[in-house]
């Protein structure tokens, strides 16, 4: 069973989000590692003002994401901030999607479904949990951007586990 000494809880999964001109809206479904026998799902919307700049006036992409809270044990509602400033997202990527035929043209030449099609960095807080980092993207944008705001549990759940040592 996993004991988690300095109360960092990582969470991973999907992030999901457009912007148009200095509104955002964004969706991550997490899922926590396995601590003292329980793991946390949650699906959690950050929606808000912000600011971007880029080739287009909206952006769409997805990306895997890797976030730590602060607690010693799971509480998906962790996540949960409805203030204005309960969440924010920093990103800057470049992603132009693929059409119909290139994306049969990868599946055929043996890519992975939702294989990244970009690059991108983002700094994210939602609630009580953050993370930073790089890498794969998928979708169209083109820009950076930086938007605030509430960060709000949709859904969640605890579940059993068997943990690793």
């Amino acid at each position: 069973m996993k004991v988690d000494p300095l109360g960092l809880v990582e969470w991973e999964g999907s992030a999901t989000g457009a912007a148009v001109l200095t509104a955002g809206l964004f969706t991550f479904e997490l899922k926590s590692e396995c601590v003292n026998g329980q793991r946390g799902v949650a699906t959690v919307v950050l929606a808000g003002p912000g600011i971007g700049v880029g080739l287009f006036d909206f952006s769409f992409s997805s990306s895997d994401v890797y976030l730590k809270d602060s607690l010693s044990f799971v509480d998906p509602m962790m996540f949960n901030e409805p203030s204005l400033d309960g969440g924010f997202i920093a990103s800057a990527g470049l992603s132009f999607g693929t059409t119909p035929g290139q994306e049969l043209g990868r599946r055929v030449g043996g890519a992975p479904p939702n294989s990244p099609t970009g690059f991108g960095c983002a700094a994210i807080r939602l609630g009580n949990a953050g993370g930073s980092g790089c890498g794969g993207t998928r979708g169209v944008e083109a820009g950076a951007g930086i938007f605030a705001g509430s960060s709000t549990v949709v859904s969640s759940k605890i579940e059993s586990c068997a943990c690793e040592n």
